[in-house]
């Protein structure tokens, strides 16, 4: 029943000349994800494997097989998570890193391997802005490069969450049992995942200024950027955790302010709610001056 659910998917993306796996490339996961999440993940190698065989059948590119490979992978693993009681947070993580995976591969490695110049791309692209402006443009070259990581990175990552929240809501319908998801306002990385993120944003300042790495500053950069823009999120939900706290609701909107007029102090808001127990030193302060909470 899956395979067939995947096939009938692939034959229809081939009619549409692959308008649904561009659209839809995130629902790819899901029929294994649920038939992984029942049986387990070693029950779901053969229909992972008929899967891949399908595409290649249906398909013959190697672009839908990689894309159907990495899927399943995906869903399996997330199934598997959800069968063995895993966090979600570890389920977020994998299906992240699977999906960067898959991203990597499908718009990168594999144009490449069918001739594509992402050099010559780049180039174009930066010779374009450049004839517009007055930007050096070993900059701009720089610039779009970067670009080019990060979105690859928050495209991936804004599937992975998609997936998750969209397998979420499946399974419980179907009545598995899933760790409720959280608020927004209380979700809280993990403090060594944040020590991670701030060492490589002061590491990509000081290479930028230093440049002793410089073969990996282009990279470098880009990850600290990510890095700031997750800082900055988790600044603007810590502050409607307060916003909630205090019962002061000016503190959303202030927020909501803040991330395009002072991005940089939700960011530093974002690092001292990861990093340190503020949050809970704040809750106890309320708690113990008699506050509701």
């Amino acid at each position: 029943m899956i395979v067939a659910i995947v096939g009938v998917f692939l034959l229809m993306d081939r009619f549409m000349a692959g308008v649904i796996s561009g659209y839809l490339f995130w629902a790819m996961p899901l029929p294994l994800l649920i038939y992984s999440a029942k049986y387990g993940w070693k029950a779901s190698l053969p229909v992972l494997f008929s899967i891949v065989v399908i595409a290649f059948l249906t398909n013959g590119d190697l672009y839908t097989v990689v894309l159907s490979l990495i899927t399943g992978v995906t869903g399996t693993v997330y199934g598997n998570g959800v069968r063995e009681k895993k966090s979600n947070t570890w389920l977020l993580v994998t299906t992240v890193l699977t999906t960067l995976v898959n991203y990597a591969l499908t718009s990168v490695i594999i144009p490449i391997m069918y001739g594509y110049d992402i050099y010559e791309e780049y180039t174009m692209m930066v010779d374009m802005i450049a004839s517009r402006t007055t930007m050096d443009v070993s900059y701009l070259y720089n610039m779009v490069k970067q670009l080019a990581i990060i979105s690859i990175m928050l495209a991936a990552f804004m599937e992975a969450v998609l997936v998750h929240v969209i397998g979420h809501v499946i399974l419980k319908r179907m009545r598995f049992e899933v760790e409720p998801l959280k608020q927004m306002q209380t979700i809280r990385l993990p403090k060594w995942l944040g020590w991670i993120m701030l060492a490589v944003i002061v590491l990509a300042v000081a290479n930028a200024r230093f440049a002793f790495i410089p073969a990996v500053q282009d990279t470098l950069s880009a990850v600290a950027m990510i890095a700031e823009i997750i800082f900055v999120i988790l600044g603007y939900m810590a502050s409607l955790a307060m916003a909630r706290l205090t019962g002061r609701k000016a503190f959303s909107l202030i927020a909501m302010v803040m991330i395009f007029l002072a991005p940089a102090a939700l960011m530093v808001l974002g690092i001292l709610d990861t990093v340190t127990d503020y949050r809970e030193r704040t809750i106890e302060v309320y708690r113990n001056n008699g506050q509701k909470l």
